[in-house]
């Protein structure tokens, strides 16, 4: 699901032709994990759940763009 919540997460720039940062956190209010992501466009979506495990992955994959679009895009819209 994507939709604006509140948010306090740290944000990490990526090297991404879509993507300019992404953040994670465990979002009380929702009881679930929280990714935030600010595209170069300046638009931001914050996508859950996603645990930390899913986030973290992200920095290990070759393209965040890619990552994003087939782990969190394709799954939670």
């Amino acid at each position: 699901m994507a939709r604006k919540v509140k948010f306090n997460g740290t944000m990490y720039a990526v090297h991404s032709g879509s993507l300019k940062r992404v953040g994670w956190e465990y979002n009380q209010e929702e009881s679930r994990g929280v990714l935030r992501a600010e595209f170069v466009k300046g638009a931001q979506y914050d996508y859950f759940p996603v645990s930390k495990e899913l986030f973290t992955s992200m920095f290990s994959s070759e393209s965040k763009g890619t990552w994003f679009a087939e782990k969190i895009k394709k799954e939670l819209e």
